[in-house]
């Protein structure tokens, strides 16, 4: 509940300040910080993305897998190579 009233109060203060502020000035600042908490979240969605990805064990599984699976393919073409 605390929290709330924090962010009311945040509120309520940046409304009195845009008060004094034209319409369009207001409009505009407005608009450019929701670009920027847009642009802010997308970031953070991405990283938290990129992090749950690396603590999921199918992951590592794969990753291991692709790892393995290189060499033994080089070992195949070798091994073709050599018998004909």
């Amino acid at each position: 509940m605390d929290n709330y009233k924090n962010n009311k109060d945040l509120h309520d203060l940046l409304w009195e300040k845009l008060k004094q502020y034209d319409q369009d000035f207001s409009s505009k600042f407005l608009l450019d910080s929701l670009k920027r908490v847009d642009r802010h979240r997308f970031k953070n969605t991405f990283i938290e993305t990129i992090v749950e990805l690396f603590r999921t064990p199918a992951f590592w599984i794969y990753l291991f897998l692709i790892i393995m699976f290189i060499p033994l393919i080089f070992l195949l073409i070798i091994w073709i190579l050599g018998e004909a």
